[in-house]
């Protein structure tokens, strides 16, 4: 059922969920870093002004006669979650089909073998897929999570494993579906404290402090780094223990920095993260005729419906940004 919700721009909040004991499975290519680091040369370092809008599909994996799978009460808190950390980005998340439950045991417990079937049988295009699985494995390694990076094979699939579901994880995955690498990533060389090589190893921002792989084992309660790693110059790291794309405790990412904001909202542009959905905005009007307004996401600021008019909203979602909305009397609103 369609449904008019209040989206309230709100300030970054402290995640909160399971420890992340287990890992990320998102990997890459040579040939996909070089092609990430060609956008480079067209990446303003900027936040786009305007807010893109992006649809969801949720997949909840269950046992084949319907038992298990990921509570989908959860989805909500989810999609909150998304919402909140990546409006900074002025990027915002919104289901628009109902939740496609999947029946099927040999899906239940997650083989990345499996992932070209899965997405060929259930795969919405139109949308980013988030799986929700009991387990994920790929060969003898369990994962949290894991997606795939823009430049390379480009498949709108997240695979999340149900106990990091409610936490940093989606997050952290939904950052590189944007194109984030890790802030520990080594693979072009250890990023230096100093920041002398921070655009070319680690990665590639010169925002993000060199991170010496952070975990449990080295970041407080309190999100304190209490390690004493040295980098190759022989300097001690002093990391973001609070960044999205690190390794840090789960509850204590809650931010990407501002390179990489801007980097979420450049891929956020590009068409290999596009899904073709229409904004219509309606702001600092009076609507006092019938009117049928149509759009996948319809968002109203400061309107007012008057002269007894009827007025049919239709749309995936209609969002309310702001709370200047009055229907007078006589007038009607519809959803649908």
């Amino acid at each position: 059922m369609k449904r008019l919700f209040l989206n309230i721009i709100v300030s970054m909040f402290v995640l909160v969920g399971y420890s992340q004991d287990l890992k990320c499975g998102f990997s890459y290519s040579d040939a996909d870093i070089v092609a990430l680091k060609a956008h480079k040369n067209d990446m303003t370092k900027s936040v786009s002004n305007v807010v893109r809008y992006f649809p969801i599909q949720h997949h909840i994996i269950r046992h084949s006669d319907g038992t298990g799978g990921l509570s989908p009460s959860s989805i909500a808190q989810i999609e909150q979650n998304l919402n909140e950390i990546y409006a900074s980005a002025n990027v915002q998340f919104y289901s628009c089909d109902a939740i496609d439950f999947i029946d099927n045991n040999t899906y239940y417990d997650f083989s990345r073998d499996d992932e070209y079937y899965l997405v060929l049988n259930y795969n919405n295009y139109d949308a980013i897929n988030i799986y929700y699985f009991n387990s994920i494995t790929s060969g003898q390694n369990a994962y949290a999570g894991y997606t795939h990076i823009p430049t390379g094979v480009n498949i709108n699939f997240i695979a999340i494993a149900n106990t990091y579901a409610i936490g940093g994880t989606v997050p952290h995955e939904m950052g590189h579906f944007f194109g984030l690498l890790h802030t520990h990533d080594t693979t072009y060389g250890n990023e230096f404290v100093d920041g002398t090589n921070c655009s070319i190893a680690g990665d590639f921002y010169c925002d993000t402090p060199a991170d010496p792989h952070l975990s449990n084992s080295v970041v407080d309660n309190s999100c304190v780094y209490t390690g004493t790693a040295l980098d190759p110059h022989g300097d001690y790291y002093i990391p973001d223990t609070r960044n999205i794309m690190s390794y840090t405790r789960d509850a204590c990412r809650n931010h990407f920095s501002n390179e990489q904001l801007s980097d979420i909202s450049y891929w956020a542009d590009r068409p290999e993260r596009q899904f073709f959905n229409n904004t219509l905005l309606l702001n600092n009007s009076t609507i006092s005729s019938n009117n049928t307004y149509s759009a996948d996401v319809i968002v109203i600021d400061n309107v007012t419906i008057t002269n007894n008019s009827n007025v049919i909203f239709d749309a995936c979602e209609s969002t309310i940004i702001e709370k200047n909305f009055q229907i007078n009397l006589g007038s009607t609103m519809q959803i649908q």
